[in-house]
Protein backbone atom coordinates (compact mmCIF):
# COMPACT_ATOMS: atom_id res chain seq x y z
CA UNK A 1 0.00 0.00 0.00
CA UNK A 2 2.50 2.48 0.57
CA UNK A 3 4.45 1.58 -2.28
CA UNK A 4 1.67 2.20 -4.38
CA UNK A 5 0.80 5.38 -2.43
CA UNK A 6 4.26 7.04 -2.76
CA UNK A 7 3.79 6.34 -6.66
CA UNK A 8 0.94 8.58 -6.59
CA UNK A 9 1.99 11.14 -4.29
CA UNK A 10 5.21 11.18 -6.94
CA UNK A 11 2.72 12.12 -9.64
CA UNK A 12 1.11 14.64 -7.70
CA UNK A 13 3.75 16.71 -6.62
CA UNK A 14 4.44 16.83 -10.43
CA UNK A 15 0.75 17.97 -10.88
CA UNK A 16 1.68 21.44 -8.26
CA UNK A 17 -2.00 20.37 -7.11
CA UNK A 18 -2.45 20.69 -3.38
CA UNK A 19 -5.98 19.70 -3.33
CA UNK A 20 -5.79 16.52 -5.34
CA UNK A 21 -3.23 15.35 -2.43
CA UNK A 22 -5.95 16.26 0.19
CA UNK A 23 -8.64 13.97 -1.25
CA UNK A 24 -6.04 11.23 -1.44
CA UNK A 25 -5.15 11.34 1.97
CA UNK A 26 -8.05 11.85 3.51
CA UNK A 27 -10.07 8.20 2.34
CA UNK A 28 -6.82 6.83 3.17
CA UNK A 29 -6.62 8.09 6.63
CA UNK A 30 -10.45 6.85 7.31
CA UNK A 31 -9.74 3.57 5.66
CA UNK A 32 -6.32 2.90 8.08
CA UNK A 33 -8.27 4.72 11.02
CA UNK A 34 -11.23 1.73 10.32
CA UNK A 35 -8.39 -1.10 9.85
CA UNK A 36 -7.21 -0.66 13.08
CA UNK A 37 -10.25 -0.15 15.02
CA UNK A 38 -11.33 -3.48 13.83
CA UNK A 39 -7.77 -4.82 14.93
CA UNK A 40 -8.37 -3.28 18.14
CA UNK A 41 -4.35 -1.42 17.85
CA UNK A 42 -3.07 0.31 20.59
CA UNK A 43 -1.84 3.72 20.16
CA UNK A 44 2.06 3.06 19.92
CA UNK A 45 0.69 0.05 17.44
CA UNK A 46 -0.71 3.02 15.07
CA UNK A 47 2.26 5.39 14.96
CA UNK A 48 4.59 2.59 14.17
CA UNK A 49 2.11 1.54 11.42
CA UNK A 50 1.26 5.09 10.13
CA UNK A 51 5.42 5.88 10.61
CA UNK A 52 5.80 3.80 7.36
CA UNK A 53 4.16 6.36 5.27
CA UNK A 54 6.64 8.56 3.63
CA UNK A 55 4.85 12.16 3.42
CA UNK A 56 6.73 15.19 4.03
CA UNK A 57 6.49 17.16 7.46
CA UNK A 58 3.14 19.55 7.00
CA UNK A 59 1.30 16.49 5.06
CA UNK A 60 2.46 14.19 8.05
CA UNK A 61 0.93 16.37 10.05
CA UNK A 62 -2.18 17.25 8.18
CA UNK A 63 -2.26 12.83 7.79
CA UNK A 64 -2.40 12.15 11.55
CA UNK A 65 -5.31 14.94 12.10
CA UNK A 66 -7.22 13.02 9.12
CA UNK A 67 -6.86 9.49 11.00
CA UNK A 68 -7.64 10.98 14.71
CA UNK A 69 -10.65 12.12 12.82
CA UNK A 70 -10.04 15.38 13.15
CA UNK A 71 -9.02 15.64 16.85
CA UNK A 72 -6.34 15.96 18.60
CA UNK A 73 -3.34 13.72 18.19
CA UNK A 74 -2.58 12.03 21.49
CA UNK A 75 0.96 12.91 22.83
CA UNK A 76 1.98 8.63 23.12
CA UNK A 77 0.83 8.88 19.13
CA UNK A 78 3.16 11.47 18.43
CA UNK A 79 6.13 10.39 20.35
CA UNK A 80 5.92 6.97 18.77
CA UNK A 81 5.38 7.65 15.51
CA UNK A 82 8.47 11.04 14.61
CA UNK A 83 10.62 8.04 16.26
CA UNK A 84 10.00 5.54 13.87
CA UNK A 85 10.00 7.98 11.35
CA UNK A 86 13.41 9.59 11.99
CA UNK A 87 14.48 5.89 12.65
CA UNK A 88 13.33 4.93 8.90
CA UNK A 89 15.30 8.27 7.84
CA UNK A 90 18.48 7.52 8.98
CA UNK A 91 17.62 3.82 7.53
CA UNK A 92 16.30 5.00 4.33
CA UNK A 93 17.65 8.43 3.93
CA UNK A 94 15.71 11.34 2.56
CA UNK A 95 12.50 10.17 0.39
CA UNK A 96 13.12 9.34 -3.21
CA UNK A 97 11.69 12.60 -4.41
CA UNK A 98 13.44 15.34 -3.76
CA UNK A 99 11.14 16.82 -0.74
CA UNK A 100 13.42 20.32 -1.18
CA UNK A 101 11.35 20.82 -4.64
CA UNK A 102 8.10 19.81 -4.00
CA UNK A 103 5.78 22.94 -4.65
CA UNK A 104 1.86 22.35 -4.54
CA UNK A 105 -0.66 25.31 -5.41
CA UNK A 106 -3.60 26.16 -3.26
CA UNK A 107 -6.17 28.24 -4.85
CA UNK A 108 -8.26 28.80 -1.75
CA UNK A 109 -5.40 30.99 -0.45
CA UNK A 110 -3.47 31.69 -3.96
CA UNK A 111 -0.72 30.54 -2.44
CA UNK A 112 2.21 27.45 -2.15
CA UNK A 113 2.60 25.29 0.28
CA UNK A 114 3.95 25.27 3.37
CA UNK A 115 5.76 21.48 3.08
CA UNK A 116 8.97 21.36 5.51
CA UNK A 117 9.15 21.99 8.76
CA UNK A 118 12.30 24.01 10.64
CA UNK A 119 14.17 20.76 11.57
CA UNK A 120 13.55 19.40 7.84
CA UNK A 121 14.74 22.54 6.05
CA UNK A 122 18.05 22.75 8.02
CA UNK A 123 19.12 19.44 5.39
CA UNK A 124 18.96 22.17 2.84
CA UNK A 125 20.60 25.04 3.86
CA UNK A 126 24.07 25.53 3.34
CA UNK A 127 26.21 27.03 6.41
CA UNK A 128 28.00 28.59 3.64
CA UNK A 129 25.44 30.19 2.39
CA UNK A 130 24.47 31.63 5.86
CA UNK A 131 27.70 32.87 6.59
CA UNK A 132 27.81 34.40 2.74
CA UNK A 133 24.20 36.30 3.98
CA UNK A 134 25.60 37.53 7.23
CA UNK A 135 28.80 38.97 5.62
CA UNK A 136 26.36 40.91 3.04
CA UNK A 137 24.41 42.09 5.75
CA UNK A 138 27.30 43.24 8.46
CA UNK A 139 29.16 44.64 5.05
CA UNK A 140 25.70 47.11 4.69
CA UNK A 141 24.22 47.53 8.03
CA UNK A 142 26.22 50.37 8.90
CA UNK A 143 25.45 52.68 6.02
CA UNK A 144 21.63 51.54 6.16
CA UNK A 145 22.01 52.06 9.93
CA UNK A 146 23.11 55.74 9.95
CA UNK A 147 20.71 55.98 6.42
CA UNK A 148 17.48 54.53 8.79
CA UNK A 149 17.58 57.22 12.08
CA UNK A 150 18.04 60.05 9.58
CA UNK A 151 14.67 59.02 7.84
CA UNK A 152 12.83 58.15 10.38
CA UNK A 153 13.50 61.57 12.08
CA UNK A 154 11.87 62.84 9.70
CA UNK A 155 8.42 60.83 9.66
CA UNK A 156 5.39 62.96 8.95
CA UNK A 157 7.27 65.89 8.11
CA UNK A 158 7.12 66.74 4.90
CA UNK A 159 3.84 67.10 2.91
CA UNK A 160 2.75 64.21 0.16
CA UNK A 161 0.26 64.11 -2.10
CA UNK A 162 -1.86 61.16 -1.80
CA UNK A 163 -2.80 60.78 -5.32
CA UNK A 164 -2.14 57.27 -6.88
CA UNK A 165 -0.67 56.12 -3.70
CA UNK A 166 -3.01 53.35 -3.02
CA UNK A 167 -3.72 50.40 -4.51
CA UNK A 168 -5.65 47.24 -4.89
CA UNK A 169 -5.17 43.52 -6.25
CA UNK A 170 -7.47 42.08 -8.78
CA UNK A 171 -7.95 38.62 -9.96
CA UNK A 172 -8.22 37.97 -13.27
CA UNK A 173 -11.67 35.31 -12.79
CA UNK A 174 -13.18 37.62 -11.26
CA UNK A 175 -12.93 40.40 -13.45
CA UNK A 176 -16.75 40.69 -14.05
CA UNK A 177 -17.94 41.52 -10.64
CA UNK A 178 -14.09 43.38 -9.49
CA UNK A 179 -14.54 46.11 -12.19
CA UNK A 180 -17.66 47.35 -11.24
CA UNK A 181 -16.36 47.34 -7.48
CA UNK A 182 -12.47 49.00 -8.48
CA UNK A 183 -14.90 52.20 -10.26
CA UNK A 184 -16.53 52.54 -6.64
CA UNK A 185 -12.90 53.10 -5.40
CA UNK A 186 -12.46 55.78 -8.24
CA UNK A 187 -10.14 53.63 -10.10
CA UNK A 188 -7.59 53.61 -8.15
CA UNK A 189 -4.15 51.79 -9.44
CA UNK A 190 -4.46 47.77 -9.51
CA UNK A 191 -1.84 45.17 -8.91
CA UNK A 192 -2.52 41.81 -11.17
CA UNK A 193 -0.69 38.59 -10.42
CA UNK A 194 1.08 36.66 -13.55
CA UNK A 195 2.51 33.42 -13.07
CA UNK A 196 4.83 31.08 -14.13
CA UNK A 197 2.94 27.92 -13.02
CA UNK A 198 0.10 29.21 -14.95
CA UNK A 199 -0.95 28.06 -18.43
CA UNK A 200 -0.85 30.49 -22.08
CA UNK A 201 -4.11 30.56 -21.63
CA UNK A 202 -4.52 32.33 -18.06
CA UNK A 203 -1.64 34.32 -19.41
CA UNK A 204 -3.40 35.66 -22.03
CA UNK A 205 -6.11 36.19 -19.99
CA UNK A 206 -4.23 38.50 -17.26
CA UNK A 207 -3.15 40.30 -20.68
CA UNK A 208 -6.32 41.27 -21.88
CA UNK A 209 -7.46 42.50 -18.72
CA UNK A 210 -4.61 44.90 -18.14
CA UNK A 211 -5.16 46.32 -21.56
CA UNK A 212 -8.78 47.29 -20.80
CA UNK A 213 -7.58 48.49 -17.39
CA UNK A 214 -4.67 50.71 -19.51
CA UNK A 215 -7.07 51.92 -21.70
CA UNK A 216 -9.47 52.75 -19.20
CA UNK A 217 -7.03 55.04 -17.53
CA UNK A 218 -5.85 52.64 -14.76
CA UNK A 219 -2.25 52.73 -13.64
CA UNK A 220 -1.63 48.92 -13.25
CA UNK A 221 1.54 46.99 -11.98
CA UNK A 222 2.39 43.42 -12.51
CA UNK A 223 3.53 41.04 -10.11
CA UNK A 224 5.68 37.80 -11.85
CA UNK A 225 5.52 34.75 -9.93
CA UNK A 226 8.21 32.03 -10.09
CA UNK A 227 7.63 28.55 -8.91
CA UNK A 228 10.43 25.83 -8.19
CA UNK A 229 10.51 24.47 -11.67
CA UNK A 230 11.46 28.56 -12.94
CA UNK A 231 14.26 27.74 -10.94
CA UNK A 232 15.62 24.31 -11.83
CA UNK A 233 14.66 24.94 -15.34
CA UNK A 234 15.20 28.58 -16.24
CA UNK A 235 14.69 28.10 -19.26
CA UNK A 236 10.86 27.69 -18.48
CA UNK A 237 10.53 31.05 -16.47
CA UNK A 238 12.77 32.70 -19.98
CA UNK A 239 9.51 31.23 -21.96
CA UNK A 240 7.27 33.00 -19.40
CA UNK A 241 8.54 36.20 -19.49
CA UNK A 242 9.02 36.10 -23.17
CA UNK A 243 5.05 35.48 -23.39
CA UNK A 244 4.16 38.05 -21.25
CA UNK A 245 6.54 40.90 -21.22
CA UNK A 246 6.29 41.66 -24.62
CA UNK A 247 2.65 42.54 -24.26
CA UNK A 248 2.70 44.59 -21.25
CA UNK A 249 5.91 46.47 -21.11
CA UNK A 250 4.25 50.07 -22.39
CA UNK A 251 1.13 49.40 -20.33
CA UNK A 252 2.31 48.78 -16.43
CA UNK A 253 4.20 51.20 -14.09
CA UNK A 254 6.54 48.50 -12.78
CA UNK A 255 6.62 44.95 -12.70
CA UNK A 256 7.94 42.85 -9.22
CA UNK A 257 10.03 40.10 -9.91
CA UNK A 258 9.88 37.40 -8.26
CA UNK A 259 7.69 36.36 -4.90
CA UNK A 260 8.09 36.23 -1.19
CA UNK A 261 11.49 35.01 -1.93
CA UNK A 262 12.33 34.81 1.99
CA UNK A 263 9.62 31.68 2.40
CA UNK A 264 10.97 28.55 0.66
CA UNK A 265 7.17 27.11 -0.19
CA UNK A 266 7.49 29.56 -2.97
CA UNK A 267 10.78 27.53 -4.74
CA UNK A 268 13.56 30.02 -3.72
CA UNK A 269 15.83 28.58 -1.19
CA UNK A 270 18.85 31.15 -1.74
CA UNK A 271 19.81 34.60 -2.98
CA UNK A 272 21.84 33.02 -6.13
CA UNK A 273 18.73 31.14 -7.13
CA UNK A 274 16.71 34.82 -7.33
CA UNK A 275 19.46 36.34 -8.58
CA UNK A 276 19.31 34.27 -11.66
CA UNK A 277 15.51 34.52 -12.38
CA UNK A 278 16.47 38.24 -12.25
CA UNK A 279 19.18 38.29 -14.55
CA UNK A 280 16.75 36.68 -16.85
CA UNK A 281 14.31 39.58 -16.52
CA UNK A 282 16.53 42.31 -17.13
CA UNK A 283 17.79 40.70 -20.44
CA UNK A 284 14.76 41.69 -21.68
CA UNK A 285 15.69 45.45 -20.47
CA UNK A 286 17.93 45.40 -24.06
CA UNK A 287 14.71 45.38 -25.89
CA UNK A 288 12.56 46.91 -23.88
CA UNK A 289 14.38 49.80 -22.33
CA UNK A 290 11.81 51.29 -20.71
CA UNK A 291 10.82 48.66 -18.15
CA UNK A 292 10.76 49.07 -14.74
CA UNK A 293 11.32 46.21 -12.48
CA UNK A 294 11.30 46.22 -8.86
CA UNK A 295 12.06 44.03 -5.76
CA UNK A 296 12.68 41.33 -4.24
CA UNK A 297 9.52 41.04 -2.44
CA UNK A 298 10.73 39.80 0.51
CA UNK A 299 7.57 39.10 3.00
CA UNK A 300 7.09 40.00 6.46
CA UNK A 301 9.89 42.59 8.14
CA UNK A 302 12.97 40.32 7.27
CA UNK A 303 15.03 43.17 6.68
CA UNK A 304 18.14 41.07 6.82
CA UNK A 305 16.82 38.95 3.79
CA UNK A 306 16.14 42.42 1.68
CA UNK A 307 19.62 43.38 2.05
CA UNK A 308 21.21 39.77 1.02
CA UNK A 309 19.02 39.43 -2.08
CA UNK A 310 20.15 43.01 -3.06
CA UNK A 311 23.61 42.66 -2.22
CA UNK A 312 23.53 39.47 -4.27
CA UNK A 313 22.33 40.57 -7.69
CA UNK A 314 25.19 41.86 -10.06
CA UNK A 315 26.49 45.41 -10.17
CA UNK A 316 24.72 46.60 -13.60
CA UNK A 317 21.21 45.25 -12.13
CA UNK A 318 19.54 48.15 -10.76
CA UNK A 319 15.63 48.08 -9.10
CA UNK A 320 13.19 50.77 -10.37
CA UNK A 321 12.25 50.58 -6.52
CA UNK A 322 12.53 48.19 -3.63
CA UNK A 323 9.08 46.06 -2.81
CA UNK A 324 8.24 44.54 0.41
CA UNK A 325 4.82 42.47 1.31
CA UNK A 326 4.76 43.87 4.64
CA UNK A 327 2.46 41.97 6.59
CA UNK A 328 1.78 42.57 10.25
CA UNK A 329 -1.27 40.25 10.83
CA UNK A 330 0.53 38.38 13.87
CA UNK A 331 1.28 42.18 15.59
CA UNK A 332 -2.57 42.89 14.87
CA UNK A 333 -2.91 46.90 15.00
CA UNK A 334 -0.16 48.31 12.98
CA UNK A 335 0.92 50.75 15.60
CA UNK A 336 1.92 47.44 17.63
CA UNK A 337 5.68 47.14 18.37
CA UNK A 338 7.95 43.79 16.93
CA UNK A 339 10.95 44.29 19.15
CA UNK A 340 12.12 48.11 18.49
CA UNK A 341 9.72 48.67 15.31
CA UNK A 342 5.91 49.40 14.34
CA UNK A 343 4.67 49.96 11.37
CA UNK A 344 6.21 53.33 11.06
CA UNK A 345 9.68 52.34 11.99
CA UNK A 346 9.58 49.34 9.25
CA UNK A 347 8.85 51.80 6.13
CA UNK A 348 11.59 53.28 7.60
CA UNK A 349 13.87 51.07 7.37
CA UNK A 350 12.99 49.99 4.16
CA UNK A 351 12.93 53.69 2.90
CA UNK A 352 16.32 53.55 4.06
CA UNK A 353 17.64 49.85 2.49
CA UNK A 354 15.89 51.67 -1.21
CA UNK A 355 17.74 54.48 -0.36
CA UNK A 356 20.76 52.98 0.28
CA UNK A 357 20.76 49.75 -1.79
CA UNK A 358 20.16 50.85 -5.39
CA UNK A 359 16.83 51.14 -5.60
CA UNK A 360 16.11 54.68 -6.51
CA UNK A 361 14.90 55.33 -3.09
CA UNK A 362 11.73 54.24 -3.58
CA UNK A 363 9.99 51.78 -1.34
CA UNK A 364 7.13 49.89 -2.21
CA UNK A 365 4.71 47.59 -0.28
CA UNK A 366 3.26 45.24 -3.01
CA UNK A 367 1.02 43.09 -0.56
CA UNK A 368 -0.21 43.88 2.88
CA UNK A 369 -3.68 42.28 4.34
CA UNK A 370 -4.85 40.57 7.73
CA UNK A 371 -6.55 37.21 7.67
CA UNK A 372 -9.83 37.33 9.09
CA UNK A 373 -11.27 35.16 11.68
CA UNK A 374 -13.13 31.91 11.16
CA UNK A 375 -12.91 31.48 6.99
CA UNK A 376 -11.08 28.57 7.58
CA UNK A 377 -9.04 26.92 4.87
CA UNK A 378 -9.24 30.08 3.05
CA UNK A 379 -7.50 32.26 5.39
CA UNK A 380 -3.62 32.23 4.65
CA UNK A 381 -3.02 31.46 8.02
CA UNK A 382 -5.91 28.17 7.78
CA UNK A 383 -4.77 26.25 4.65
CA UNK A 384 -4.85 24.38 3.45
CA UNK A 385 -6.30 22.41 6.82
CA UNK A 386 -7.84 23.46 9.93
CA UNK A 387 -6.28 21.69 12.92
CA UNK A 388 -8.32 21.67 15.81
CA UNK A 389 -6.03 24.00 17.59
CA UNK A 390 -7.15 26.48 14.92
CA UNK A 391 -10.80 26.66 15.87
CA UNK A 392 -9.58 26.89 19.89
CA UNK A 393 -7.28 30.20 19.02
CA UNK A 394 -9.29 31.78 16.15
CA UNK A 395 -6.28 33.54 14.99
CA UNK A 396 -6.86 36.64 12.84
CA UNK A 397 -8.90 39.67 13.01
CA UNK A 398 -12.66 40.28 12.82
CA UNK A 399 -14.24 42.67 9.98
CA UNK A 400 -14.57 45.61 12.16
CA UNK A 401 -10.50 45.56 13.10
CA UNK A 402 -9.96 45.15 9.74
CA UNK A 403 -11.71 47.87 8.66
CA UNK A 404 -9.95 50.19 11.18
CA UNK A 405 -6.27 48.87 11.02
CA UNK A 406 -6.84 48.85 7.39
CA UNK A 407 -6.93 53.00 7.18
CA UNK A 408 -4.59 53.46 10.44
CA UNK A 409 -1.80 51.40 8.69
CA UNK A 410 -2.42 52.91 5.21
CA UNK A 411 -2.38 56.79 6.68
CA UNK A 412 1.01 55.88 8.65
CA UNK A 413 2.97 54.69 5.33
CA UNK A 414 1.74 56.72 2.80
CA UNK A 415 2.26 59.96 5.43
CA UNK A 416 4.98 59.75 7.01
CA UNK A 417 6.70 60.23 3.68
CA UNK A 418 8.74 56.92 3.49
CA UNK A 419 6.30 54.59 1.46
CA UNK A 420 5.80 55.46 -2.75
CA UNK A 421 2.56 53.28 -2.97
CA UNK A 422 0.56 50.47 -0.96
CA UNK A 423 -1.53 48.04 -2.69
CA UNK A 424 -4.24 45.66 -0.78
CA UNK A 425 -3.78 42.18 -1.49
CA UNK A 426 -6.88 41.74 -2.62
CA UNK A 427 -10.53 43.25 -3.71
CA UNK A 428 -12.09 39.81 -2.79
CA UNK A 429 -11.31 36.69 -1.42
CA UNK A 430 -13.14 34.84 1.15
CA UNK A 431 -10.29 34.51 3.63
CA UNK A 432 -8.73 38.10 3.55
CA UNK A 433 -10.52 39.99 1.17
CA UNK A 434 -12.31 43.85 1.27
CA UNK A 435 -14.98 42.05 -0.59
CA UNK A 436 -16.15 37.85 0.48
CA UNK A 437 -16.39 36.37 -2.65
CA UNK A 438 -18.08 33.33 -0.99
CA UNK A 439 -20.93 35.45 0.66
CA UNK A 440 -22.86 36.67 -3.01
CA UNK A 441 -19.91 39.43 -2.85
CA UNK A 442 -21.01 41.11 0.27
CA UNK A 443 -18.74 44.40 1.19
CA UNK A 444 -17.05 44.05 4.32
CA UNK A 445 -16.69 46.90 6.39
CA UNK A 446 -12.98 47.41 5.24
CA UNK A 447 -14.34 48.18 1.50
CA UNK A 448 -16.73 51.35 2.90
CA UNK A 449 -13.77 52.23 4.92
CA UNK A 450 -11.29 52.28 1.97
CA UNK A 451 -13.92 53.55 0.05
CA UNK A 452 -14.50 56.74 2.33
CA UNK A 453 -11.10 57.18 2.52
CA UNK A 454 -10.60 57.58 -1.13
CA UNK A 455 -13.10 59.66 -1.62
CA UNK A 456 -12.47 62.07 1.18
CA UNK A 457 -8.37 61.98 0.93
CA UNK A 458 -7.76 60.40 -2.40
CA UNK A 459 -6.44 63.47 -4.07
CA UNK A 460 -5.62 65.19 -0.81
CA UNK A 461 -1.95 66.88 0.65
CA UNK A 462 -0.78 65.37 3.49
CA UNK A 463 -0.07 68.38 5.59
CA UNK A 464 1.59 67.71 9.45
CA UNK A 465 0.72 65.07 12.40
CA UNK A 466 -0.40 67.54 15.24
CA UNK A 467 1.28 67.34 18.35
CA UNK A 468 -0.68 65.08 20.41
CA UNK A 469 -0.21 61.65 22.99
CA UNK A 470 1.80 59.11 22.06
CA UNK A 471 -1.23 56.49 21.35
CA UNK A 472 -2.95 59.45 19.97
CA UNK A 473 -2.69 60.38 15.58
CA UNK A 474 -4.08 63.36 14.43
CA UNK A 475 -3.45 63.69 10.71
CA UNK A 476 -3.98 66.73 8.95
CA UNK A 477 -4.67 67.45 5.26
CA UNK A 478 -5.64 70.24 2.92
CA UNK A 479 -8.35 69.41 0.12
CA UNK A 480 -9.23 72.02 -2.16
CA UNK A 481 -7.88 74.75 0.50
CA UNK A 482 -9.79 73.29 2.89
CA UNK A 483 -8.35 71.15 6.29
CA UNK A 484 -9.13 67.44 7.11
CA UNK A 485 -7.79 66.16 10.07
CA UNK A 486 -7.62 62.41 10.49
CA UNK A 487 -8.07 61.14 13.93
CA UNK A 488 -7.80 57.74 16.10
CA UNK A 489 -6.32 56.65 19.04
CA UNK A 490 -4.42 53.06 19.35
CA UNK A 491 -6.59 52.49 22.46
CA UNK A 492 -9.79 52.90 24.05
CA UNK A 493 -11.30 56.55 23.68
CA UNK A 494 -10.52 59.85 24.77
CA UNK A 495 -11.42 63.58 24.40
CA UNK A 496 -9.60 65.88 22.40
CA UNK A 497 -9.39 69.63 21.10
CA UNK A 498 -8.93 70.55 17.12
CA UNK A 499 -8.34 74.03 16.02
CA UNK A 500 -11.30 74.01 14.45
CA UNK A 501 -13.60 72.11 16.60
CA UNK A 502 -13.52 71.29 20.51
CA UNK A 503 -14.03 68.01 23.07
CA UNK A 504 -14.18 65.49 20.06
CA UNK A 505 -14.25 61.94 20.97
CA UNK A 506 -11.22 59.06 19.36
CA UNK A 507 -11.94 55.66 19.42
CA UNK A 508 -10.00 53.05 17.80
CA UNK A 509 -11.64 53.88 14.21
CA UNK A 510 -10.44 56.50 12.47
CA UNK A 511 -12.83 59.67 12.02
CA UNK A 512 -12.60 62.41 9.70
CA UNK A 513 -13.25 66.52 10.91
CA UNK A 514 -13.77 69.03 8.38
CA UNK A 515 -12.93 73.12 8.77
CA UNK A 516 -16.15 74.97 8.39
Amino acid sequence: MTISLFEQIQTIYQQHDNAVLLNLLDPLAKQLRSTHDSADLKVAQRAQALAAIRLPDDYWRIFKHMYWQDAEVPAEFQLVADQHRAQLEKQQGVPGMSEQNIWLWDDKTAQPMVVLNQHSKKRYRSKWRQLEQLWRVLWALPKIGWRYRKIVRQSFKNSVLLQNRIGIALQVEHAEHELPLLAQLQNIPVLLRLACHETATQWQLTIELINKLYQQGNQVAVALLQDREAVLAPQKWRAFLQFVIPKIYDKTEWLEVGHAINRVKWGIWEAAEYCQLVAIAFEFKTQYPKLRFVGPAVIDFEWYRVIDALRALPKKIHFYGLSQHLYVDRRGAPENHQGKFSTLEKCAMGKAMASTLDCNGRYIISEMNWPLKDTGIWSPIGSPYTAPEWFRDRPGVTEEEYANYLIRYLAICVCSGHVEQVFIWRLAAHGFGLVDDRDQWRLRPAFFALQKFIKILGNATFVERLSSDKNVYLLKFIVDKKEIILGWTTQGTCYFDLPFVKNIILSEKPEYFFSI
